[in-house]
């Protein structure tokens, strides 16, 4: 689960106050130096431009106002203000992190240059607030950038001086990152009794609760900060603890209570300032197979930020890429799936602002690009070639994409142990985390059995929430059968999938393909007999299986039971449907197996198109639903004798159909 704190207009506060004078709550010592003019020497032509861009950021013409600093800094190089205000300008509009980092460090290098490191010497009020502002910028920037002990040490020195009310909470979110989260509650708590702005550090008081687990006074401090931002109208910024309290409702399985308040965030005004709640509402809908859904939501976010010309993906990029590709794999696009992976991986991405960090999302992003590979192996092995060279071609890419998959399980059972303080994502829904915790059996299944039985019992031992649970047990399952003990894995599968609700269907679809593979190892073997008790009960997991998620009878190599039903206008079979035939039945299909009536019917006609003079043989595929009486997929082509081409491809045409998200559940 991923929080997010920071806002994306934190230096919109200090702007506005900055232009219209708003003075900063601050405790200046009385001193002679308080008493001494200010005195500027860069010219008015410098003043004039200063003023002008602070006008025109009042006016929300950015892009003006930062053409009109560019020149005062031409002018006056070693005035302090053009750089403050440009840093103010690339970390809060632009989100150019590193940019702003060196404009405000730039700034507070001249600033302190010219008037000293000790506040107490500064000569006016001014100077006090523009030391102040500097400070706070510099440690967002610090924080922008992940560097959370510069930005703690940037806040002390602020809090030394200077006092004001986003400052507890700001503070509290910076010992959160360093997962000093009694500190930060502390910090946050006394800050609410000082006078702390109450929509920002209840938020942060609301996460940090989350954390502890301490779910039903996280649940409250959150709706005291959506109330609060709701009050402050178009300057609040509600969508951040909205998104915050629908992670909790997810934690507590109550997704019902999620979704509403995701929808909710995102109908705000600040709704698609940052990716979290269409990010959140998308990983609802892939757990529910609702894929087309959650393409939409991601979609919409992307419409939305863009409108915001000035702003970076820099916030989003990876985690926008992981989902995607997420929603792309269980969709049976493998390609997609490996190509947004491997950007998930690659593309850089600041984590200051969100709660999750780059050991989270690299544990995430290396399980997708695992899974994404083994999938791509088997697209390789069901495809359809023109020829023998094309067919080895492929098949050579075989032990080094196996290789590649089995290296990133590997690795990201390493950074699981050593990275992520001996697998506390493991705990079901994480704070924090961006597993897709219905397919997580998969990493554990090589774990050893007893030390994972004994952590998944004290998990299941420690749990209030009854459908957490249901998950330790599913993997503990996984791991059982990886293991040899098919019988043990398949009685916890059966027991797991009685207790699943409605809109589990992405765990569904794992148990239902875990089981498959577990029954089949255990009916196979030269002395064991199968009754028809046991094939009817095999055929009828694999079609579930398919009409819930039917890319994962690919993913996970299994074939689909079905009555094969084949017509041709000649006499005999022609070698074109003879081909399609097998090259259908070796890998994809089978047929069902006497005393079991399959659900599905796949049809194979062959039939003439054209005039009598001159007529092409047309074949059509189509599987269909004898139950619903509906047509799953369907594709035909009309070619010559002999003609490979045509053949191949309305093979690989159908398989991609047949095995491909069709419509979203109701």
């Amino acid at each position: 689960m991923v929080k997010l704190f920071f806002r994306s207009l934190f230096v919109g506060i200090f702007l506005i106050s900055f232009l219209l004078g708003k003075d900063i709550a601050i405790a200046i010592p009385k001193t002679e130096s308080n008493l001494t003019e200010d005195v500027r020497t860069d010219g008015s032509s410098v003043e004039q431009l200063i003023l002008e861009a602070q006008n025109l950021f009042l006016q929300q013409k950015s892009i003006d106002a930062r053409s009109k600093l560019v020149a005062a800094l031409k002018l006056a190089p070693n005035d302090y203000r053009p750089n403050m205000l440009l840093g103010s300008y690339y970390l809060g509009e632009v989100h150019h992190f590193e940019l702003g980092h060196r404009y405000i460090e730039k700034a507070i290098t001249l600033f302190e240059e010219q008037h000293g490191k000790n506040p107490d010497t500064l000569a006016t009020m001014e100077l006090w607030q523009d030391h102040a502002r500097l400070l706070y910028l510099l440690s967002e920037s610090f924080l922008n950038l992940d560097k959370y002990e510069q930005s703690l040490e940037t806040l002390d020195r602020f809090g030394k001086y200077y006092w004001d009310d986003w400052f507890p909470g700001t503070k509290a979110w910076v010992l959160m990152k360093l997962k000093r989260v009694d500190e930060a509650i502390q910090i946050a708590q006394a800050g609410l009794l000082r006078g702390a702005e109450a929509g920002r550090t209840y938020n942060i008081l609301g996460i940090l609760l989350s954390l502890k687990r301490n779910r039903e006074l996280s649940i409250e401090a959150f709706n005291r900060s959506i109330d609060a931002e709701t009050l402050m109208g178009s300057l609040g910024q509600p969508a951040t603890p909205l998104n915050n309290i629908g992670e909790v409702y997810r934690e507590s399985f109550a997704e019902d209570l999620a979704e509403r308040s995701w929808i909710d965030a995102l109908s705000m005004h600040d709704g698609c300032e940052h990716i979290l709640p269409s990010l959140n509402l998308a990983v609802l809908y892939i757990d529910e197979l609702k894929l087309f859904k959650a393409q939409r939501v991601l979609d919409d976010f992307e419409a939305c930020f863009k409108s915001n010309s000035l702003q970076s993906d820099s916030e989003h990029r990876t985690l926008l890429s992981l989902m995607r590709g997420r929603i792309a794999l269980h969709m049976g696009d493998f390609d997609k799936a490996i190509k947004m992976f491997e950007h998930s991986l690659v593309r850089r991405q600041w984590f200051g602002k969100i709660g999750t960090n780059e050991n989270d999302m690299r544990f995430a992003a290396t399980i997708s690009l695992a899974q994404g590979l083994k999938a791509n192996i088997v697209s390789l092995t069901d495809r359809a070639y023109e020829s023998q060279a094309a067919r080895l071609k492929s098949y050579s890419q075989i032990p080094w994409l196996s290789f590649l998959s089995w290296w990133h399980f590997k690795r990201a059972r390493e950074i699981a142990i050593d990275e992520l303080e001996d697998f506390e994502d493991l705990y079901i829904r994480n704070t924090d985390t961006m597993i897709e915790y219905p397919t997580l059996g998969e990493l554990v299944e090589d774990f050893p059995v007893g030390a994972l039985a004994k952590r998944l019992d004290r998990l299941a031992n420690s749990e209030s929430r009854p459908m957490a649970a249901v998950y330790y047990s599913v993997y503990l399952a996984a791991n059982l059968s990886n293991h040899g003990q098919e019988e043990k894995a398949i009685e916890k599968f059966k027991e797991a999938f009685a207790k699943l609700r409605n809109n589990d269907r992405l765990l569904k679809a794992e148990i239902l393909a875990r089981a498959i593979l577990a029954q089949e190892k255990r009916t196979s073997g030269i002395f064991r007999t199968n009754s028809n008790s046991d094939l009817t009960e095999i055929a009828k997991n694999r079609e579930s299986l398919f009409a819930l998620l039917p890319s994962h009878l690919r993913y996970h190599d299994i074939s689909l039971p079905v009555h094969l039903t084949m017509r041709s206008s000649s006499t005999g079979l022609t070698s074109n449907l003879k081909f399609i035939k097998n090259s259908l039945l070796s890998r994809r299909f089978e047929v069902a197996p006497d005393g079991v009536r399959p659900r599905y019917e796949l049809q194979l006609v062959e039939s003439q198109v054209g005039t009598t003079e001159a007529t092409i043989p047309s074949i059509s595929i189509g599987l269909f639903d004898t139950l619903t009486d509906q047509t799953i997929s369907s594709t035909s082509a009309a070619f010559a004798e002999n003609q490979k081409v045509s053949r191949e491809n309305l093979l690989n045409e159908f398989i991609s159909k047949t095995f491909s998200h069709k419509v979203d559940p109701l």
